[in-house]
């Protein structure tokens, strides 16, 4: 028996579509690997976004704590009287230092 001159050289019979299946897989594999990759860009970028909103409303809370502000909400109150805006003083401080400690906390996690 003769073969024909085209089968010479090739391989055996399912050798082409192995290698097929192979380059499909790893075709599969590298778009689900950019597709990962796409994700991973899209929460650094939220993260950025968060920590930029995040040292901005420190930033102005640590503003909001100066004696100046401090000073205009207590008013002309006299020095030995209780009054409400010593409380009110009190209040600014302790929501002005939780929203600077959420604030960097949020930067750092």
């Amino acid at each position: 028996r003769r073969r024909s001159a085209g089968s010479q050289g090739a391989g055996p019979p399912g050798s082409m579509l192995l290698a097929d299946t192979s380059h499909l897989q790893s075709a599969v594999r590298k778009a689900e690997i950019e597709r990962q990759y796409s994700h991973l860009l899209l929460y650094l970028d939220r993260l950025s976004a968060i920590t930029s909103q995040a040292v901005l409303v420190a930033g102005f809370s640590i503003v909001g704590l100066s004696a100046d502000s401090l000073q205009a909400l207590g008013g002309d109150a006299d020095p030995g009287s209780e009054s409400s805006a010593d409380l009110c003083t009190q209040v600014y401080v302790l929501l002005t230092a939780s929203a600077t400690a959420l604030s960097i906390w949020g930067v750092w996690t």
